[in-house]
C-alpha cells in the first residue's frame, strides 16, 4: 500500500510579507510597552530610594537623642551664636558624617556609637554617575572600610546645622537629605542658588525624594525642585549643604 502524499502546498512557511507584518507588530508591542516597564521599574527604585531616606533619618534621630538633640555636625568647630542657634561654619565633607554615624571617628578612635550599620542604603537605586561627566561611577558599597567615600557610594546632599532641641525651623518642612544635584553643593545653604539638578541626577531633573526634620519623607516633582525644597526655611544662615 502507497504511503500517503503530502502536498506541499499545505505546509508553506510564512511569506516574506507576512514576516515582516509580524515583525511590525512585535515593535508597536515593545514601543508600547517597554516605556510602561521602565516607568514601573523607576517607581519602584523611587519608592526603595524614600525607604533608604527614612532608614537614614531614624539613625540621626537617635544620634540627635545622644548629642543633646544635634543632628551629625563636626564637634571641634568655630561657630557663631545667632537666634539661640549655631551655625557649623566649617562643616566637613559629607563622608565624615556618614562615618560619623557608623560609629566611626577617624579622629576619635575611641568613638563606636552605631546608629546606622548598613552601608548600601546610603545609595539610591537609580542613582549612576555623580557629576556632568561619566567619571564617577555611584556603587553600595559593602562596608564602610576604605575607600568608602560619599562621592562614589552616597546618593544624596546633606542638610548640617540643624538641633531639633532648639532649631525653631518647621519640622515639617526643614530639608535634612535629598537626592543630590550632580554638581558640587557644598557651602551655605542659599534657596534659590542650589545648582539645578542636571538631567543625569538619579531621578532626572525635576524629581527630588526628600527626607524632613521631622522624619517624614517625600517627593518634589517640580520644575527646580533643587530649590523648591528649601522655600520655606527661615534660616538659612544657619545650614550649610554637604555634599
Amino acid at each position: 500500500m502507497k504511503e500517503p502524499r503530502l502536498d506541499n502546498a499545505n505546509n508553506k512557511g510564512f511569506t516574506l510579507v507576512e514576516l515582516l507584518a509580524v515583525m511590525a507588530i512585535l515593535a508597536l508591542l515593545a514601543a508600547l510597552l517597554i516605556p510602561t516597564a521602565m516607568q514601573a521599574i523607576e517607581s519602584g527604585r523611587r519608592s526603595a530610594c524614600r525607604a533608604n531616606l527614612r532608614q537614614i533619618g531614624a539613625g540621626m534621630t537617635l544620634y540627635a537623642a545622644d548629642h543633646n538633640g544635634w543632628y551629625p555636625a563636626v564637634e571641634q568647630f568655630h561657630v557663631e551664636e545667632r537666634n539661640n542657634e549655631y551655625r557649623t561654619a566649617y562643616p566637613r565633607g559629607f563622608t565624615y558624617h556618614i562615618l560619623r554615624l557608623a560609629g566611626i571617628d577617624h579622629d576619635d578612635p575611641s568613638y563606636d556609637s552605631q546608629y546606622i550599620t548598613d552601608p548600601g542604603i546610603w545609595k539610591c537605586p537609580s542613582d549612576q554617575w555623580n557629576g556632568d561627566s561619566d567619571e564617577i561611577r555611584v556603587t553600595a558599597a559593602q562596608t564602610f572600610d576604605p575607600p568608602f567615600r560619599s562621592s562614589h557610594n552616597a546618593s544624596y546632599m546633606y542638610v548640617a546645622g540643624y538641633n531639633v532641641a532648639t532649631s525653631r525651623e518647621n519640622p515639617a518642612t526643614a530639608p535634612v537629605l535629598a537626592d543630590e544635584s550632580n554638581a558640587l553643593e557644598n557651602g551655605p545653604l542659599m534657596a534659590g542658588d542650589m545648582p539645578p539638578l542636571g538631567p543625569k541626577a538619579a531621578h532626572g531633573e525635576d524629581f527630588r525624594n526628600v527626607l524632613f526634620l521631622d522624619g517624614s519623607v517625600r517627593a518634589f516633582d517640580d520644575a527646580d525642585s533643587a530649590n523648591a525644597i528649601f522655600d520655606e526655611i527661615q534660616y538659612p544662615e544657619l545650614l550649610h549643604s554637604v555634599d
